[in-house]
């Protein structure tokens, strides 16, 4: 499904496999088909690493909105260095030592590859449950959501996104 969310997004979805080739192929089904209508190369990748450093540095100021679990972080020599919390969206750093090796590396210019990041109940701005996304799963600009999302869900996060690329 392709869709534009003005002001500035194409998003395009696809569902999630464990076959990369098999999104890739449902990938350039929607391109192929929109883009007879819409030239694709006039769009470029929105990245989300800076945003997941942001949501890092940030995660106090906003414990309301949300939380951090899994995340993976690359130094400058191209080590991976994945942090998992041993139950599922659990607030990985909650605990002072994690927070402070990430904390560590990304003073020693390490980026950020993908961060698990759940979206908290928040009925006044018409989020009813939690919604758990994975920011840069495969790609910078990919947002994966672990369980079937509604629109409103996903509308939300994008919102969120947006303001946090901005401010």
């Amino acid at each position: 499904m392709a869709r534009w969310n003005a002001p500035d997004i194409l998003e395009i979805r696809v569902p999630r496999d464990s076959s990369m080739q098999r999104e890739e192929a449902f990938r350039r089904i929607v391109e192929r088909a929109i883009g007879v209508a819409v030239p694709l190369d006039r769009f470029s990748p929105w990245s989300l690493k800076n945003i997941n450093k942001k949501l890092f540095d940030e995660k106090e100021k906003h414990g309301l909105i949300y939380r951090l679990g899994d995340a993976e972080l690359e130094d400058e020599d191209h080590n991976k260095i994945r942090f998992q919390s041993h139950i599922p969206d659990a607030d990985l750093f909650g605990g002072a030592a994690t927070e402070s090796a990430a904390k560590g590396l990304l003073e020693h210019n390490s980026t950020y590859n993908h961060q698990r990041v759940i979206w908290l109940k928040l009925p006044v701005s018409g989020l009813d449950v939690e919604i758990s996304t994975l920011i840069g799963a495969r790609s910078d600009n990919e947002v994966v959501f672990s369980r079937h999302q509604n629109s409103r869900g996903i509308d939300y996060v994008t919102r969120q996104l947006r303001v946090f690329s901005k401010s």
